[in-house]
């Protein structure tokens, strides 16, 4: 994760309030619930006791939040919408635990590892529940009905893009080649609908204008989407995934194709492909086997590739904003923002 001494200063800005009115949306449910979420969220330990370690960034909540502040110079009405979406991530983030069998996220257990899955469905059910609350709330701070519902569509939307992905996904991981081009189409929905949504979201309770937060969408989904491709390098080059590890991190486990491999598969000469199929097809790869991986795929050109799509990605994130006139501050802020959330790990 990055050094959270580099986050912009709307990270320390936004922090309490949105840590706040996640409690406040939390505290609505049974204590029975709470226990659990308040795990999931980073609140307290498996034990029920205060963790000791600061919450890990609410990337999504804070781009809702920057995303209404550069538009009407105010994050508070975006409050119970950041909620949302952050409180709709760990619904999400609870049931994907149990669909691929996790038994830590961020180094901590996850929900159904600790009590089983019957209360992992139970618990991410209910988090998307107090999501759907957060939005209505929008209501009684003022938000025009009409701007409520829309705010309420997107977060739906987004919820089926996300599960679209992860059935994409699931797919993917029995069909590893599945091309570079279904790869990224399977990223959009992936990693990007939430961010999207987050940053869309802000810009929708800030202004009436669709086009705008059509603008303010394509730019979360594209840093989304720049940050897994970046995460698909940081795989292969600077250790093992999360999770991925097995004896001591001596050994990396593949899980699935990323996009330097799956280019790769597509631009290297037929003998380098058949080496990095049997390479990939191994249940776990030594550090002699890894050299020879890395060998294979830079002189394929598949890193490079990836690195600047990412990169590509990025700027088009950014130019996305450029069709709204935003100030001068916000507008550095937002791409101060892009250069974080384009980055592995947050």
């Amino acid at each position: 994760m990055p050094d959270p001494r580099t986050y912009p200063q709307m990270f320390d800005r936004y922090g309490g309030d949105v840590e706040a009115a996640l409690r406040e949306c939390v505290e609505r449910a049974p204590r029975r619930l709470t226990r659990m979420m308040s795990m999931h969220l980073g609140w307290e330990d498996d034990k029920g006791q205060l963790a000791d370690v600061r919450p890990s960034p609410r990337p999504h909540a804070i781009l809702c939040l920057a995303a209404c502040e550069a538009l009407s110079g105010s994050h508070a009405p975006a409050l119970p919408a950041a909620a949302a979406v952050e409180l709709l991530h760990a619904a999400l983030a609870v049931h994907e635990d149990m669909q691929e069998g996790s038994p830590e996220r961020r180094g901590r257990p996850t929900v159904w590892w600790t009590w089983g899955p019957a209360q992992g469905i139970a618990t991410g059910d209910a988090l998307y529940a107090l999501a759907r609350m957060a939005v209505l709330s929008l209501g009684e701070a003022g938000l025009p009905p009409d701007r409520v519902l829309r705010v309420a569509g997107m977060l739906d939307e987004a919820c089926l893009r996300q599960c679209e992905g992860q059935i994409m996904d699931a797919e993917s991981r029995l069909r590893p080649e599945i091309g570079v081009q279904r790869y990224m189409d399977l990223l959009a929905p992936r990693g990007g609908a939430l961010l999207g949504c987050a940053a869309g979201v802000g810009a929708a309770v800030a202004s009436g204008d669709k086009g705008v937060a059509a603008a303010f969408s394509a730019y979360g989904e594209k840093l989304a989407v720049a940050r897994q491709l970046r995460e698909d390098v940081a795989a292969i080059w600077s250790g093992p995934p999360q999770g991925g590890a097995e004896h001591g991190g001596e050994f990396w486990a593949p899980r699935k194709a990323g996009l330097p491999v799956l280019y790769a598969l597509e631009k290297a000469s037929p003998q380098d492909q058949k080496q990095l199929r049997t390479l990939y097809g191994k249940r776990a790869l030594d550090d002699g086997d890894m050299a020879q991986l890395r060998g294979l795929l830079e002189q394929a050109g598949a890193r490079v590739h990836a690195e600047e799509t990412a990169r590509r990605l990025q700027e088009e994130a950014l130019e996305a904003l450029r069709r709204v006139s935003l100030g001068e501050r916000a507008t550095a802020e937002l791409a101060a923002l892009a250069q974080l959330l384009g980055q592995p790990g947050v």
